[in-house]
């Protein structure tokens, strides 16, 4: 297991130490700043749903595929036991799990998770990384099939996957309920 992960993480080419947020290498002036805070910001739930894909299937057993998300969920800070409130707490969920739901000053979402369970921290934790920092209006659109498209699917029982489909519905209504729709004027009308 410690081959394969040290194999995965040697392939990319970006560090995931932070399994939340994108890492860029230090700019060199502002300039470059601009353009790497800029790169950040523009990822899609989908683009990053598309590498979180592609860094678990370079793992090709599906149990290593599993303890690896498991390993992976370790690096995320638990929640003390301030922060692990109902209000927080996924009802539909069996193993007790709770999300941390905020817009970011710069107007972005961010999504972190905690839970009882190794395995459901580690899935729950995937879907927070693919919902955290997007904008509001493209998180609460998205609807995420990564753990099919992971192949995890199989891995996890059905009650579950129902559980990880309510977290995931928590973070895109937390999101709708942050958007604030383009109002564009109607057509053939100029802005004065």
């Amino acid at each position: 297991m410690k081959k394969l992960e040290s194999e995965v993480r040697s392939s990319q080419s970006d560090d995931i130490s932070s399994p939340y947020f994108e890492r860029s290498p230090a700019p060199r002036n502002a300039l470059s700043l601009s353009t790497n805070l800029n790169k950040i910001h523009t990822m899609t739930p989908s683009d990053r749903q598309s590498r979180l894909v592609t860094e678990l299937l370079r793992i090709e057993d599906a149990q290593e595929r599993l303890a690896y998300v498991m390993d992976r969920a370790k690096k995320i800070r638990p929640f003390s036991e301030h922060e692990r409130t109902e209000e927080r707490r996924i009802k539909s969920c069996i193993t007790k799990v709770w999300l941390h739901s905020q817009q970011l000053p710069n107007g972005l979402c961010k999504f972190e998770i905690d839970s009882e369970s190794a395995m459901v921290r580690g899935l729950a934790a995937l879907f927070a990384e693919v919902y955290s920092e997007t904008p509001p209006q493209d998180a609460s659109q998205f609807r995420s099939n990564l753990l099919e498209l992971a192949r995890l699917d199989r891995m996890i029982t059905p009650t579950r996957q129902q559980g990880l489909l309510e977290l995931q519905q928590e973070m895109r209504s937390f999101a709708a309920s942050h958007s604030f729709p383009v109002v564009l004027p109607p057509l053939g009308t100029s802005e004065k």
